[in-house]
């Protein structure tokens, strides 16, 4: 199957479960830094794709094919789920006279 740009066979699934079995103090990050080692993803910078590896993961625990490690802190984007309030505001353009009246 093709995740993330990546081709994922089931044996590396497997390697995956096998390397949280055989570390169980590993957190997301360490196991996601160790996939990028191991098939070498790095970007056109040459910086391993961290990122892109745990939005795999991520995908990989969506579709039923792993169980990630619980996370250990809140995602850092804090805004990501607020409920944004609604604001009334006038509708009409500015230039139209019902909207210039001072008895709105």
């Amino acid at each position: 199957m093709m995740i993330q740009g990546r081709t994922v066979l089931p044996e590396n699934i497997g390697l995956i479960r096998q390397w949280m079995e055989q570390n169980p103090s590993w957190n997301r990050t360490r196991l996601s830094r160790q996939l990028c080692r191991y098939w070498d993803w790095r970007a056109m910078s040459g910086r391993y794709k961290d990122m892109a590896c745990r939005s795999l993961l991520l995908k990989l625990e969506q579709r039923g094919l792993l169980s990630l490690p619980p996370r250990h802190s809140p995602p850092k984007n804090a805004f990501r789920h607020r409920v944004i309030p609604y604001i009334a505001h006038a509708t009409c353009p500015i230039d139209t006279p019902s909207c210039l009246s001072a008895d709105r």
